[in-house]
């Protein structure tokens, strides 16, 4: 991966000491304009609005994360380009040279999943009932979680990160933003404390790789991956119940399967994770 960037912010340090603002900022103008997106497309499209919830269809997923998406780029593109006065592309959209980053962070998740999902089945935590393929559910699934890891990747690490870089340390920075990750995350259903551990390490994945790069190329890319796979294996993905090509049943719900919550609520993605941010840490520092 490709982690050389140059900082093209012509900001004074009096306003980059205050840059860590417009990342808690954008969230009031971020959470108005995506409320309103999302009521705009449920009314176009005749269906009734709701916060995302387990028992949802593919299709309502799906809306609700274009909604997203386009709030999400809305915002941030009026903070990027009327506010800060820089491009939107700025925030690490520059995809020129990150084809080894895409493929690297689409490789480890889908690896993640696999291995997951066989020691599982190995072990008897969960069982398999059915293989289920029905083209438009996986077409929908691919392009829900592809909106999704954008949507998140450019408001948390793209933006709110970014902003907190130019105030804090580095690493301050990550904790800041993950933490911010991991209480959006709340409220999603079923979720444990198992759950919520491994979302806050779910941030520092992601997060690390644009510490170092100032792209999100390769969180996007892990994001999307280690979601569509989850999805396909079987399990919820953060609580949500979508399609799986791959059916399971869970004969007993505890911290080794994920239970409800899915497999970020097991200590098998406790430990992929810290692996993950182990061989990041160890690759960027080595340079």
């Amino acid at each position: 991966m490709n982690h050389s960037f140059k900082n093209k912010t012509t900001n004074s340090p009096k306003k980059l000491r205050h840059q860590w603002l417009m990342g808690i900022l954008i969230l009031i103008p971020w959470v108005i304009i995506v409320g309103v997106i999302n009521v705009i497309i449920s009314l176009l499209a005749n269906i009734s609005y709701t916060p995302a919830t387990s028992e949802q269809t593919s299709i309502e997923f799906l809306y609700i994360g274009i909604a997203t998406l386009i709030g999400t780029i809305t915002t941030v593109a009026i903070f990027t380009r009327w506010i800060e006065k820089r491009s939107f592309l700025d925030i690490g959209l520059r995809i020129e040279g990150k084809s080894t980053d895409i493929i690297i962070g689409l490789i480890a998740g889908a690896l993640c999943m696999l291995t997951g999902y066989i020691i599982l089945i190995g072990t008897g935590q969960i069982e398999y009932i059915r293989t289920s393929f029905v083209l438009k559910n996986l077409t929908l699934s691919f392009v829900y979680y592809i909106i999704i890891s954008l949507s998140e990747e450019i408001l948390i690490r793209g933006y709110i990160l970014r902003c907190f870089m130019a105030s804090f340390n580095k690493y301050i920075a990550l904790i800041l933003a993950t933490t911010l990750f991991m209480i959006s995350h709340l409220w999603n259903p079923n979720m444990s404390t198992l759950g919520m551990i491994n979302v806050f390490l779910a941030g520092l994945t992601l997060g690390i790789t644009y510490t170092y790069t100032k792209n999100l190329w390769f969180p996007i890319a892990l994001h999307f991956s280690w979601n569509f796979f989850q999805s396909l294996f079987g399990f919820n993905v953060s609580g949500m119940n979508d399609y799986s090509m791959i059916e399971c049943s869970i004969p007993d719900a505890n911290i080794i399967n994920g239970g409800a919550f899915g497999f970020e609520g097991s200590i098998l993605a406790t430990i992929f994770q810290l692996i993950l941010i182990t061989c990041l840490i160890f690759y960027y520092k080595k340079d």
